[in-house]
């Protein structure tokens, strides 16, 4: 009898773990996932997309991806395309100040704040078999308030130390920033029918980190004009 009622209740746990495994989220849910991850670089949000998509589709539709290796390339690059506008003693000079301005301008990104507006259902194009949740949001981002002075294109002319101190100058007013700016994005979520329930994915959600970060330098060059 003891051998039965613990074959019982394990089985009774695996169903239960499994029904769980099988909830299905609201679209909304999905999108801040997505956001969380690919935006803010979030690896509890990472674990818990995948899981996700792992109950539903299976291994091959989870996002193999490295989230603090993603942001270091992406400060290493930003930071590598502005020193190539100096010579290579200056920039080596610049390294470090330049390195801590990417950083406050990803820094102050990744704590973009949003508002999903409406979610709208629609068919897919590309696909009459398929719907799609179009998940229209407004981002926030703060960015400095006070205008600064600082041309690229007189950077080749400007010292190390000069340019070094505006670096500084820069990060210690995107570290304060005080200014809001809003803009609106739209992002799709992919729909997926099984058991009778409707779960969501997107097969390229860096898509997301592009728009965002496009728009919060447009954001942030436009205080400094």
């Amino acid at each position: 009898m003891r051998k039965l009622a613990t074959f019982l209740f394990l089985t009774l746990l695996f169903c239960v773990q499994n029904f769980k495994a099988q909830v299905a989220l609201k679209p909304e849910k999905i999108f801040d996932l997505y956001f969380n991850t690919f935006v803010r670089y979030d690896e509890n949000s990472l674990v818990e997309l995948n899981n996700y998509l792992t109950t539903v589709f299976g291994e091959d539709r989870t996002h193999r991806i490295d989230v603090k290796k993603a942001y270091a390339d992406e400060l290493e690059s930003y930071t590598q395309i502005f020193l190539s506008g100096f010579s290579k003693e200056t920039a080596a000079a610049c390294k470090n100040e330049a390195t801590e301005y990417f950083t406050a301008l990803l820094g102050n990104i990744k704590k973009t704040s949003y508002v999903v507006k409406s979610i709208e259902m629609m068919r897919n194009e590309f696909s009459q078999s398929q719907d799609i949740s179009e998940v229209t949001f407004d981002v926030v981002f703060k960015v400095p308030s006070q205008s600064f002075n600082f041309n690229m294109k007189s950077g080749g002319k400007m010292k190390a130390d000069e340019i070094k101190k505006s670096l500084k100058d820069l990060t210690k007013k995107i570290l304060t920033a005080n200014s809001e700016k809003t803009a609106t994005m739209k992002f799709n979520l992919y729909q997926f029918y099984k058991n009778e329930k409707t779960y969501y994915w997107n097969g390229g959600p860096q898509e997301l980190s592009w728009k965002v970060n496009e728009s919060y330098f447009k954001s942030y060059n436009s205080n400094n004009q």
